[in-house]
């Protein structure tokens, strides 16, 4: 039997004035070390750095590992996952989200969000599908080991509703914070019995 435990967390606030529907480009606003400190200190000595390659996690996921490890980040070897990236909004990202409200695609993705896709992009059942299956292989990966991932709210959301056995609708009522952390935890034993081997020990937890 080996629990993997995953600690997640989403990354820190979006530098985003202007309200855009956002994509690969967006950066963020630090919080203040304390706070990053404080995440840090809930994580076990022994784990497996990870992120979402968009720039907003790698900033985050840089500077977590410079507090935690005293060190230059780029040299710590955080895996950068590709399918732990943000649920893609196609030709929306870079929108002005008051200018997606006058576009009738937009009322029938909010309409229908998990089986309608905006133009170009993804439908929330493809977006939870890609999430689910990147975290049954890194759980195989890293069978027994502590992970930590640098992500994002939809990605947080996704496996916590695998998790809790809930639809993504429900799952996007959770709250995930800038910043917070969530802890999931995959249990051998469970998969080999044919139960769902996830459970979600923490969620939002905030500095």
């Amino acid at each position: 039997m080996a629990f993997t435990r995953f600690f997640l967390f989403r990354h820190d606030t979006p530098d985003n004035p202007d309200d855009i529907c956002y994509g690969a480009d967006m950066r963020v606003k630090f919080s203040p070390k304390k706070d990053y400190v404080a995440q840090l200190a809930q994580l076990p000595a022994d784990v497996q750095w990870m992120a979402s390659p968009l720039p907003r996690t790698m900033d985050t996921a840089f500077m977590l590992t410079r507090i935690s490890l005293g060190k230059n980040p780029r040299s710590v070897g955080i895996i950068r996952r590709p399918d732990l990236r943000e649920q893609f909004f196609g030709t929306w990202v870079g929108t002005k989200r008051r200018e997606l409200a006058k576009d009738a695609t937009f009322h029938a993705y909010k309409a229908d969000p998990v089986n309608v896709p905006p133009p170009g992009g993804e439908n929330l059942k493809d977006f939870a599908l890609r999430v689910r299956g990147d975290f049954n292989r890194l759980a195989g990966l890293y069978s027994g080991k502590n992970v930590a991932v640098v992500t994002h709210a939809g990605v947080i959301r996704a496996q916590a509703a695998a998790a809790k056995d809930i639809d993504m609708l429900e799952a996007l009522t959770l709250p995930v914070a800038p910043l917070s952390l969530t802890i999931l935890t995959h249990d051998s034993e469970k998969k080999a019995q044919g139960k769902n081997p996830w459970a979600l020990d923490a969620i939002n937890l905030k500095p």
